[in-house]
């Protein structure tokens, strides 16, 4: 999941407002990520300081897609209006957003820049499973697919470069290939504990919507 920090001015707290402003966040939260997913943005942190006078949002997000650069400023300069008027009741809203483009737009470079993110303590779950099932959805040949993006992870994985990526688990379950019945495909690299809690780790899921049917990608990702 994405690095989620809300912060609030003291100034806005009473018993019967905490609630209020505390909703008021998630929504523009919840806003934010489901307005740059569809571009095809994936939220990596989201940062708010909420106070009478203006709300600050920092925002760090991966494109999957290529978008013009004015075109994304116009939309954000929308939402700001949007948020300020219909959200937070006439309070300023500033949105500072960090974007994350790959170095090229080949599956090699765009993996290789999601395990560099790691590098950076961001969560990269969420982030490699949407890849993973957009991947599939453009692609007819699903194992090949799959085989790519496993080598690509394990060449990344095994540099000397990865010094924060502990371990990667991805599970793609469903009618892969057209296959008659569902499948269940299982690629694991290093060590990951899914099951302690005193373990540094995170988890994604996404859907892939293909001729054949959907495929659920699920991925868990253990840091040092």
């Amino acid at each position: 999941m994405a690095s989620v920090v809300f912060n609030f001015s003291s100034f806005l707290f009473t018993k019967l407002s905490y609630s209020l402003w505390f909703q008021r966040s998630i929504l523009i939260y919840n806003v934010l990520t489901s307005f740059f997913n569809v571009l095809g943005y994936q939220v990596l942190f989201f940062k708010s300081h909420l106070s009478p006078t203006i709300c600050t949002i920092n925002f760090g997000v991966f494109s999957t897609k290529q978008i013009s650069s004015n075109l994304v400023k116009q939309l954000v300069f929308m939402l700001e209006k949007h948020l300020s008027l219909f959200v937070l009741k006439g309070i300023p809203t500033k949105v500072y957003l960090k974007t994350y483009l790959p170095s090229k737009w080949s599956l090699p470079s765009i993996v290789e820049d999601i395990i560099m993110l790691a590098q950076a303590k961001h969560s990269i779950s969420l982030l490699l499973a949407t890849f993973i099932a957009i991947l599939l959805e453009k692609s007819s040949r699903h194992g090949r697919t799959l085989d790519l993006c496993f080598a690509s992870i394990s060449k990344h994985f095994n540099s000397v470069e990865n010094k924060h990526l502990e371990g990667v688990y991805v599970v793609v379950k469903g009618r892969i290939n057209g296959s008659d019945r569902s499948k269940k495909t299982v690629f694991s690299i290093g060590s990951v504990r899914k099951m302690s809690y005193s373990a540094k780790k995170d988890f994604g899921q996404a859907t892939s919507h293909t001729p054949y049917g959907s495929l659920g990608i699920k991925v868990w990702c253990s840091y040092k």
